[in-house]
């Protein structure tokens, strides 16, 4: 069993809200016909954790924060190591990165603006409510191709079988084949969009996962481990419509270290995670 319905019985009087409040999520979890259970860590018996995680980048600090948690800025970062990639042409990693640029310039623009309107007191209007929905839509574009562009070396070298991250991979889809084949089938889903090995936090499984644009289909609580781009734009330039082979191409220069690196972080952060 992958998934455990949560006890909620301590929502029960709740102030401001009725027993019929509390009653939906009991039928529903009387209805699921699972067991409840809770993930508890550090909490009172019958009360589930809240688990937050940050993490800042290097030189930036917690002072460097708005008050709603906006950086002041966001720093562009360096990928020159990538011109040179194995099965793309400089002109393609270039154009790449410069889209990758303009996600960054475009997030801090969003911020500033935003963070003037709320001094000037017009942050009711409906301009700024737009810019918040699009801030999310540029800062996970720039976000997303940074995890992207991290994973990949102009050195690969194959994951090893005895490797932490390959049994883990094989305890999750039970073949590390299987993973494989269905990473590379999402990859090849119609449409514009990002192709995930995601971490769930919560029970410690891995998951492949799609997401449409930046910003539709992100699972809540889920950590990217390995990331691929499936925007046009990352293979047009190379291999014209043929995303079979792009796909390939990106596989063959995967830099396992990283994504091995990021599944011991994501353990490491998270001790009571429920890994089985």
């Amino acid at each position: 069993m992958y998934y455990r319905v949560r006890n909620v019985d301590h929502l029960k009087g709740l102030r401001d809200f009725s027993d019929q409040s509390y009653l939906c999520a009991g039928l529903w979890t009387e209805s699921s016909g699972l067991r409840t259970g809770v993930y508890e860590r550090n909490q009172p018996a019958g009360r589930g954790a809240t688990i937050q995680c940050y993490r800042l980048q290097p030189g930036i600090s917690l002072g460097d924060m708005h008050e709603e948690g906006i950086m002041k800025e966001y720093r562009l970062k360096s990928f020159d190591h990538l011109l040179h990639l194995p099965g793309f042409t400089e002109q393609a990693m270039r154009s790449h990165l410069a889209l990758y640029e303009g996600y960054v310039t475009n997030t801090n623009l969003l911020a500033e603006l935003m963070r003037e309107s709320l001094e000037a007191g017009t942050s009711g209007r409906v301009q700024w409510a737009e810019m918040k929905r699009r801030f999310a839509w540029e800062f996970n574009g720039m976000r997303l191709h940074e995890y992207f562009f991290e994973n990949l070396t102009p050195t690969p070298k194959s994951l090893s079988a005895s490797s932490w991250l390959y049994g883990k991979i094989e305890q999750d889809f039970g073949l590390y084949d299987l993973w494989e084949r269905g990473l590379k089938e999402t990859a090849k889903i119609r449409g514009a969009g990002w192709v995930l090995l995601a971490f769930d936090i919560q029970t410690g499984r891995l998951s492949n996962t799609w997401l449409d644009e930046h910003d539709c289909g992100l699972m809540v609580d889920t950590q990217p481990l390995l990331v691929m781009d499936v925007f046009e734009h990352s293979f047009l330039l190379d291999y014209g419509l043929r995303r079979n082979e792009y796909v390939e191409a990106v596989f063959r220069v995967i830099d396992w270290t990283v994504v091995e690196a990021r599944l011991e972080g994501c353990m490491k952060s998270q001790p009571a995670a429920v890994t089985g």
